[in-house]
């Protein structure tokens, strides 16, 4: 009898099983559970049914739309050429005092932290650069210095390179923060970066790949793109551990040196800002086939877009275009992640380059560069403003109605949550319209909600009802929305 392949799963591979015996052994009547011959079309099907489901699994695992591993949706961008964004530091900035009489300097990869808790885990701090503390410093603001969340590791990964192109090595902790990494060859310093693709074979750089189990590999160059170590020479690895959201700490958190310094004291420090958790799943998804289509070149305007997108770091991209005189220049703003947006209640101005951690110096120096790389002959590159500007936007209620049973007080803050989920950094946009429909849907949507009334979506607080659309993104200046205010008058119904 054929063979019926779509059968694959328990059921229909042993119902297959009992047709074949029937037709195969007329003479034999299949019983119950005692049955052994049962027992054996059991675990057949049983085996089939395993088997196919893992096969159906590695088969999705090959494409990047159904895959859902770590590994293999990363696997499968880099082979599009699309680097994801890995965890970025925040950054911050330590005031100190030295009740000693003497100087103390403090080395670059001096550590501090904000203390463990029962509940949280100690987040350290690094500093980028020596700085000296001068003596008797007890008074006013103190000596500040910066510093970066991590905490610095040194090794060494070989005392006697083999010499071969495109070495590798495994460091010995995980979380490693790429862009941290630097080697030492000998006495030459070789960096980090993302694509060894664009390197010369004379550049002392190399990059690195992070697995799905935490582990960063550093793969060092072939001779064609990055410089091969001479062989016989000692390599050294230095960079920090840590990155992410965890990072992004209250002012006056940082308290506690990793090795207290004799008279050093922590005075004060700033919030951290900056840190990211690494890309997401989905958004390697969505970003990845649209660098592939550029062909990591740019011509049209969504050419340039996506590949500000692909920019490590880089979550928020825009692209506009000028010729007033013949020559066609390119002006672009790229954001990394920002936390906690949706409840930054001010209107002050940000700096890319000061505001955003590592990932925004990095984004302010060097993408204009990557850009001009692949850009056709006589079109230039800008960046449009380090200054990223806020759009005030304001929300107000003349009217919310709670249903039975419900705290008015429990429903408003309901609703607030609601509205603030319209304004996280993932959300917001440049040249973003707020729609009248799309606030009272976030806001019907809370469970105890009966009837509500919108009395202002504006850049001020006054009594407009109509969609808004923030401040332009233009040539010269950046523009993003942030919320303001929710305010609420005529609060009725429910439990007061």
């Amino acid at each position: 009898m054929p063979t019926d392949y779509t059968s694959r799963d328990f059921s229909s591979v042993k119902a297959d099983l009992l047709s074949r015996a029937r037709t195969s052994v007329p003479e034999w009547t299949h019983g119950g559970a005692s049955d052994f011959a049962m027992t054996m079309i059991d675990l057949w099907a049983y085996i089939a049914d395993i088997q196919n489901y893992y096969l159906d699994r590695a088969y999705s695992e090959a494409f990047l739309d159904s895959a859902t591993q770590v590994a293999s949706v990363h696997a499968l961008a880099r082979m599009m050429g699309y680097v994801p964004n890995p965890a970025t530091s925040a950054t911050a900035t330590v005031s100190l005092y030295n009740n000693s009489s003497s100087n103390v300097t403090l080395s670059g990869g001096t550590m501090f932290l904000v203390p463990a808790t029962p509940s949280t885990v100690a987040v350290y701090f690094t500093t980028t650069t020596a700085v000296t503390v001068n003596a008797n410093t007890t008074t006013g603001g103190g000596t500040s210095v910066p510093v970066v969340e991590g905490r610095q590791v040194t090794e060494t990964l070989t005392n006697n390179y083999f010499g071969d192109p495109g070495g590798t090595f495994k460091l010995s902790q995980l979380k490693v923060v790429p862009s941290s990494i630097v080697l030492t060859v000998g006495t030459t310093t070789y960096s980090h970066t993302t694509r060894l693709a664009d390197a010369g074979a004379e550049s002392p750089v190399f990059t690195s790949i992070t697995n799905a189990n935490g582990e960063t590999v550093v793969v060092l160059g072939s001779g064609i793109n990055g410089l091969v170590p001479p062989a016989g020479t000692t390599i050294t690895a230095s960079y920090r551990i840590g990155g992410g959201a965890l990072g992004n700490v209250g002012a006056n958190a940082i308290t506690d040196q990793y090795s207290p310094e004799s008279g050093i004291i922590v005075n004060s420090s700033t919030a951290s800002d900056g840190g990211s958790d690494q890309e997401t799943l989905t958004s390697i998804k969505t970003n990845a086939p649209s660098v592939r289509r550029t062909q990591d070149r740019a011509v049209t305007l969504l050419d340039y877009e996506v590949l500000v997108g692909s920019f490590p770091g880089v979550v928020k991209a825009f692209t506009t275009s000028a010729s007033p005189s013949g020559a066609t220049t390119v002006y672009y703003s790229a954001l990394p992640q920002f936390a906690d947006f949706e409840t930054r209640d001010s209107g002050t101005a940000m700096t890319l380059n000061t505001d955003f951690g590592t990932a925004g110096t990095e984004i302010h120096n060097d993408l204009g560069a990557f850009l001009t790389a692949r850009s056709m002959v006589g079109v230039a590159v800008q960046q449009i403003s380090a200054t990223i500007n806020f759009s005030d936007v304001f929300i107000a209620f003349s009217r919310v109605e709670v249903q039975e049973g419900y705290y008015q007080s429990e429903v408003t803050a309901a609703i607030t949550t609601a509205i603030r989920a319209l304004f996280t950094w993932n959300a917001v946009a440049f040249n973003q319209t707020f729609r009248v429909s799309d606030i009272l849907s976030a806001v019907n949507s809370v469970v105890g909600v009966k009837n509500v009334t919108l009395s202002n979506l504006g850049a001020s607080g006054g009594s407009s009802t109509a969609d808004h659309t923030i401040t332009a993104t233009n040539t010269t200046q950046v523009y993003l929305p942030v919320l303001r205010t929710i305010s609420y008058s005529g609060v009725t119904g429910g439990l007061a």
